[in-house]
């Protein structure tokens, strides 16, 4: 993999030498010594280093070599460069380098996690369903998001659904506005809901309830009939 880097320089400080004459152009007072630091830029700045000087004649516009310089202008660059501490911010970059190696680290750690400790869970969940085949009007699902409807999903997206009316092969069902944790079907009890939170009707299949299928019902756009999937129902809550 190639990584595209860049060698910058931070200006600390700007130092006045209105006492030294410019080598180039004769004139004096016209001096300027610019304290510079040079670092590694990736994303942002990492690895700061080296810390120099530049001197540099406001009237010509030509830089003093280091060669030039008298005995005065050396004792202060050194007192001043030696002033001079590294910002905190310079060592921004190499906290971000550590974050994107940590960030996928800790995703990838919590994905195997899911697995192996949701997926059991659900499973076992699901070998205690036989009850849900026995719903009637008036009882409330705990229903299990399906995974189809990846935008606003997780495995740890559930929410409640209650029976209004079941018609043969139709069952019309009204939607609970708030979601819940996978946990929350062990501890939740009928008293603990609010019924006036269930709220849009929505119609499905009757043995889809019964038969643990996903819950597929129907929403017009634009004049269009347009199919969502809900999610399956896990058990009825007492």
């Amino acid at each position: 993999m190639i990584v595209f880097y860049q060698e910058r320089s931070h200006h600390h400080k700007t130092i006045d030498l209105p006492n030294e004459t410019c080598t180039n152009c004769g004139n004096r007072g016209t001096l300027k010594m610019y304290l510079m630091q040079k670092y590694v830029w990736l994303f942002a700045p990492l690895l700061p280093s080296k810390k120099y000087a530049i001197i540099e004649c406001s009237f010509c516009d030509n830089k003093i070599p280091s060669s030039e310089w008298n005995k005065k202008t050396e004792v202060i660059y050194h007192k001043e460069i030696k002033a001079i501490k590294t910002p905190v911010r310079m060592w921004r970059g190499a906290v971000l380098m550590v974050l994107l190696y940590l960030i996928p680290y800790t995703l990838i750690k919590l994905k195997v996690f899911k697995k192996a400790t949701v997926k059991p869970l659900i499973e076992t969940v699901n070998a205690k369903k036989t009850d849900v085949k026995d719903f009637k009007e008036g009882d409330v699902l705990f229903i299990s998001a399906d995974k189809a409807n990846k935008n606003n999903t997780s495995l740890y997206d559930f929410t409640l659904a209650k029976v209004i009316k079941i018609e043969g092969d139709k069952t019309k069902l009204k939607k609970y506005t708030e979601t819940f944790d996978f946990k929350d079907q062990n501890t939740l009890s009928l008293s603990a809901i609010d019924d006036s939170k269930f709220k849009e009707e929505i119609v499905v299949k009757t043995n889809f309830l019964r038969e643990d299928e996903s819950l597929v019902y129907y929403t017009k756009q634009e004049g269009m009939l347009e199919n969502k999937v809900f999610g399956k129902s896990l058990t009825i809550i007492k």
